[in-house]
């Protein structure tokens, strides 16, 4: 190859064939540059090294083959080599290769001299396997490292003739809470450490014939008071004549596990406690409810190494929590003052809390403040040392708290106990709400049947009215005869006497009507309040839904909105209520299968003052012919009918200055309808 003459300017010193030879078959990369670091020759093995032809290369500088982050210091070089400040310099770098993708190289860099013009040699060799082998080599001994520092197990080995701990890896001192290395010659000092209760399982591991592996779990106590539970390995190690001299062990802290798997066992056992609980509470008789909470609390408590365990309920009257059910371990002292009621106003700190917070833990009752000293000595008084409380709530509305104590001891309850108190109390509030609308329940229907009975009696006393006439007549006219007779003065004896014994006939079976009047007539007049009208019909169609249900039929219920409230009986319109469903379903019950049996409830406001309540059913209808019998004493379509419902119910109904009537319309179905004044009485 001839250079050109400025590139014989350059080596017009030496033989211009040879040096050129020599530069194009150089095995290493090698340019030729002038001021600025811009190439002016490169060779084939720069070219593949940097994915370019070589006088692809030629006009190149430093600035656009060099990597941006290494630039920087490859300038500084170049400049003081352009100032003269050094003749040389080597540098390892990134260059960017053609397709972009970097290129580890060594570079060296020196004057050209007898040069006419300042030009540099640069040499070139291509490191980027050795820089990756040293990234590798150093990554791996990084990772070495971190896996070193990250092994949470000691390693050890130890003699046995003398006994001497020859070595323990890092670990044993995050293990044992110190270096066991400390004492290596007197390994059995580490027995002073060893749980009581595990001694023997300890030192089962390195008595006896030491001729197979062993492992065993057991507990140490640490400098610090901690208490762990480890896990060590140990196999024996034989010399070259075969003998025993050395054990090698791995010992680990399983303390993580086996809380795990004793908080998974302390789970299941309260997944099971809970799902007893709640099927026992929802098949227990009322009558057997205080026995089914007590037994409850009792193997609560027991899971939660709790000494007593009590349910306070908020009486609505007093404000103040009553211990409702309650348990306590046996054999612990009650105190001084066995709680029966827990005052706790509204605004007072645990009660805020209690319910801000979701729960009330208290550690230590005798760390309350003063600003609590009267209820800190009620619960010092009661031997509480600590306790924790969750709220009962319905809603948002506070019925009572559920709360698990010590006795005579601070509390420190795992972490999970508040939780797991929470889910309870919501099977212990339904089950209390269930016994009190079940209560209610019971108490409102005796209501409504005594509102029955002194309504039907109401109206019976009209219909047997004769019942007493006839014997008070009969009465009379023997009074009468006997007035006669003393006139006459023909007075017969028998005659008399005979005329007596019927009277007196007379005057018991009077009496006899009466006492059956007084029998079923109890109570006095019912009070009347302001009430809701759409809860009224909604309270009435709760016990009448059962019977709907069973005749296949389906009530469908109208509230208005915004009506204004109504000064009433509530037990005795409710009875209006139910006496119109009922009659709706049984007219719908007679009819042909596959027939829409549907009963509808509509509430309105008629006039400002006045509501509105209707009954209409898809039933066959009423004649209307007989429309105007409906309302009367003893009418009844019904086989077994009174005749009396519709007669007692507008009897109620005009009491409270309303009225109920029927629309008499002829077609299927039919539709009674009644008012209720929404107007304050005149004073």
């Amino acid at each position: 190859m001839v250079l050109s003459s400025r590139r014989a300017e350059i080596v017009r010193p030496v033989d211009a064939a040879d040096l050129a030879a020599a530069f194009e078959h150089a095995s290493a990369g090698m340019a030729i540059t002038e001021r600025g670091a811009v190439i002016l020759h490169a060779n084939s093995a720069l070219g593949e090294l940097l994915g370019y032809a070589p006088e692809a290369l030629v006009g190149k500088s430093v600035v656009d083959l060099t990597h941006p982050d290494d630039l920087p210091a490859s300038l500084a070089h170049n400049q003081r080599l352009a100032r003269g400040e050094i003749s040389h310099f080597s540098v390892e770098k990134r260059y960017v290769h053609a397709t972009g993708r970097p290129v580890w190289v060594r570079v060296h860099v020196s004057v050209l001299a007898h040069t006419a013009r300042r030009h540099h040699v640069v040499h070139v060799v291509d490191i980027t396997h050795e820089r990756s082998s040293a990234i590798l080599l150093q990554e791996a001994q990084q990772r070495f490292d971190e896996m070193t520092d990250s092994i949470e197990q000691d390693f050890w080995l130890m003699s046995l003739e003398p006994a001497e701990l020859l070595y323990s890896s890092p670990a044993a001192k995050r293990i044992w809470g110190f270096d066991p290395m400390i004492n290596r010659t007197s390994p059995e000092l580490i027995m002073q450490h060893i749980h009581p209760d595990d001694v023997g399982t300890f030192i089962s591991l390195f008595g006896g014939a030491l001729d197979h592996a062993r492992e065993e779990e057991y507990r140490i106590v640490r400098p610090d008071g901690a208490l762990r539970w480890l896990r060590t390995r140990v196999a024996p190690l034989r010399n070259g004549a075969g003998r025993i001299d050395r054990l090698a062990g791995m010992t680990e802290d399983i303390t993580a596990r086996k809380h795990a798997e004793l908080e998974v066992e302390r789970h299941r056992a309260f997944e099971r406690l809970v799902m007893e609980v709640t099927e026992t509470f929802v098949n227990l008789p009322a009558e057997r409810l205080t026995e089914g909470f007590e037994r409850a609390l009792g193997q609560l408590a027991t899971l939660f190494d709790a000494d007593r365990s009590i349910i306070f309920l908020l009486h609505q009257d007093t404000d103040q929590f009553e211990a409702r059910y309650t348990w306590r371990r046996p054999g612990l002292d009650e105190g001084d003052m066995p709680f029966t009621v827990f005052p706790l106003a509204p605004d007072h700190p645990l009660r805020a809390a209690l319910v801000r917070d979701g729960m009330l833990y208290v550690e230590n009752a005798r760390a309350l403040p003063d600003e609590m000293a009267a209820t800190r000595e009620r619960l010092l008084a009661n031997g509480v040392g600590g306790f924790i409380d969750v709220p009962l709530l319905r809603g948002d509305r506070l019925i009572g708290f559920y709360a698990c104590g010590t006795i005579g001891r601070p509390t420190v309850f795992r972490p999970e106990v508040a939780d797991r108190m929470k889910i309870v109390a919501e099977v212990f509030t339904s089950a209390i709400e269930r016994a009190r609308a079940e209560a209610a329940v019971r108490s409102h229907h005796e209501a409504l049947a005594h509102t029955l009975r002194v309504g039907t009696m109401g109206e019976l006393a009209a219909g047997i009215a004769h019942e007493l006439n006839q014997p008070l007549a009969s009465i009379l006219n023997y009074a009468n005869a006997f007035d006669n007779l003393l006139a006459s003065g023909h007075i017969d004896v028998a005659q008399l006497r005979d005329g007596v014994r019927r009277m007196a006939e007379q005057a018991v079976r009077a009496s006899d009507v009466i006492g059956t009047l007084r029998t079923l007539v109890r109570k006095g007049k019912g009070t009347r309040t302001w009430q809701d009208s759409n809860e009224l019909v909604r309270t009435a169609l709760r016990f009448i839904e059962p019977d709907a249900s069973q005749a296949g039929a389906r009530i469908l219920v109208e509230p208005a909105a915004d009506l204004p409230a109504v000064q009433v009986d509530p037990i005795q319109i409710e009875q209006v209520v139910l006496n119109l469903v009922r009659n709706a379903i049984d007219a719908v019950r007679a009819l042909p299968d596959g027939a829409r049996r549907d009963i509808r409830v509509v509430t309105r406001l008629r006039a400002p003052d006045t509501v509105e309540v209707s009954v209409s059913d898809t039933g066959l209808g009423i004649d209307p012919s007989r429309a105007g019998s409906v309302f009367d004493q003893f009418y009844t379509t019904k086989p077994d009918g009174l005749g009396l419902g519709l007669s007692i119910s507008r009897s109620i109904i005009k009491t409270h200055g309303g009225e109920l009537w029927m629309d008499a319309e002829p077609g299927p179905g039919a539709t009674f309808r009644f008012t209720l004044s929404a107007a304050s009485p005149a004073p």
